[in-house]
């Protein structure tokens, strides 16, 4: 969640169009989500840093990166990663539809 898209939830929030309870269940998951025994996540560095996470993609598999690349465009809306192979972007692709090489 960056930080124009925690704006537009308070603004629904004060123009009625969601509740502070739906508000609340948007913004419960947690900023650090683990995947696996490989990554370690961190949602919430936009908000903290103005940059998201970057995933450095050399040294994990296709497998990896792909899963890692998902977790983030599920959380964020965009995930960003460096040294990919194109095995690296087939995994992903499989995952994230419109995912840009």
């Amino acid at each position: 969640m960056d930080s124009r898209i925690l704006k537009q939830l308070l603004m629904d929030v004060e123009s009625g169009t969601v509740t502070p309870d739906e508000a609340i269940e948007k913004l419960r998951w947690q900023p650090t989500e683990s995947i696996s025994d490989f990554a370690r996540l961190d949602h919430h560095r936009v908000l903290r840093q103005a940059m998201p996470e970057f995933i450095y993609a050399a040294g994990k598999s296709p497998e990896q990166v792909a899963a890692i690349v998902a977790s983030m465009v599920e959380r964020t809306g965009t995930a960003l990663a460096s040294r990919v192979t194109d095995a690296h972007f087939e995994a992903i692709r499989s995952q994230v539809a419109g995912a840009v090489y």
